[in-house]
């Protein structure tokens, strides 16, 4: 994963996670936490009226199958 994820303004697809359970998602969030997400350039100089800029989320919770679980477990260790 890169250590800033810019993302753009205007009409654009949310941004989508997807996790087996909460408990993945947090162990993910813990993993990337070095990682920041911040507007572009361009998004900055687009927001002249000086609002709050919004980030539109997607979290889907996801049937892994046993196989890819066992992978993860491997690759991922509590």
């Amino acid at each position: 994963m890169p250590n800033i994820i810019s993302l753009p303004y205007g009409r654009c697809p949310p941004l989508h996670l997807q996790a087996p359970s909460w408990r993945h998602l947090l162990k993910l969030t813990a993993w990337l936490s070095g990682t920041r997400m911040e507007p572009t350039m361009e998004a900055i100089e687009g927001n002249k009226s000086d609002q709050a800029m919004k980030l539109r989320v997607v979290i889907q919770f996801i049937r892994v199958s046993f196989a890819s679980l066992f992978a993860l477990s491997k690759a991922y260790p509590s």
